[in-house]
């Protein structure tokens, strides 16, 4: 038995070494029959790799498909569509819009987190309703576009007030966002590029 081989049978407990038998074997300690086996080598590397992919992409399926979709599938999804992507982490992807030539955001995204959503959030400004209280805000967001949003499948999730402040002054308030956020479950790859369109198409902002 070559040296090595005597080094790596007295390691592992080996009754017998072979060339290339560390190239991702099986190991036991010697003697036992039914003892846990321990992946060394190449494929241990292998194996390693394939499941850190696996955790860092996590995959959602759909209901009424058999296939499951990743979020870096989501994403080409999107791009393929013909839409831009805002800013993307693990737990959303948040679509863009072009007002001239700035890219915004355009309260529409994907929520990746538990079942996918798709969000959509509505707002109505302070500085348009000045003598309007915070109840009677969301009240003329449903009457704008409750109806509409309900009939393409959306129901209310969330409301939240917003201060917009001054980007050089934390302390000045420019105006005050009343903000609610519809969702809808996503039923299929092949209906969320329509359902995306169809969100980006409603008016965010409520006016007088």
């Amino acid at each position: 038995m070559p040296p090595d081989g005597r080094a790596r049978a007295r390691e592992h407990g080996s009754r017998s070494w072979r060339p290339g038998a560390g190239l991702g074997r099986l190991e036991g300690p010697a003697g036992t029959r039914n003892a846990c086996p321990r992946l060394t080598g190449p494929a241990y590397v292998l194996i390693a790799v394939i499941l850190r992919g696996v955790l860092r992409c996590p995959r959602w399926t759909f209901e009424g498909t058999v296939a499951a979709i990743t979020s870096d599938e989501l994403k080409r999804l999107v791009l393929e569509a013909g839409l831009e992507i805002y800013r993307a982490s693990s737990e959303e992807i948040r679509i863009a819009e072009r007002v001239r030539m700035h890219l915004m955001d355009s309260g529409v995204l994907l929520r990746l987190t538990d079942e996918p959503q798709l969000w959509l959030t509505i707002r109505a400004q302070r500085s348009d309703f000045p003598n309007s209280s915070t109840a009677e805000l969301s009240k003329i967001i449903r009457d704008a576009v409750g109806q509409t949003v309900t009939d393409l499948g959306f129901h209310e999730a969330q409301a939240v007030e917003r201060e917009i402040t001054n980007p050089v002054d934390d302390g000045h308030v420019l105006d005050v966002w009343y903000e609610l956020t519809f969702a809808k479950r996503i039923q299929s790859a092949d209906t969320l590029v329509v359902d995306l369109k169809t969100a980006l198409s409603v008016s965010k902002c409520v006016s007088p």
